[in-house]
């Protein structure tokens, strides 16, 4: 992934990107190799968020099922367009 994608990516998850750049960072989640990314980084926030649960004493939430159907719901919004 170029690095020009990489910025474009965390200024999209910062929400400080421009139309035209978010645009150019979901088409990039349209392909595989974005895909891949996505998914990856998904799976870190779902450790993270496991991780301060863990260390928190808070109540265990079925992350699993929730990333599954965000999964799902993603890759059906991809299908339709």
């Amino acid at each position: 992934m170029p690095d020009s994608v990489h910025h474009l990516i965390q200024k999209y998850l910062d929400n400080t990107c421009s139309v035209e750049e978010a645009e150019i960072v979901l088409d990039y989640f349209n392909t595989s190799e974005g895909m891949k990314l996505l998914s990856e980084l998904i799976d870190k926030d779902i450790e993270e968020i496991e991780k301060l649960i863990s260390k928190n004493g808070a109540p265990f939430c079925d992350y699993n099922r929730i990333y599954a159907n965000l999964q799902q719901r993603i890759e059906s919004k991809f299908k339709e367009d």
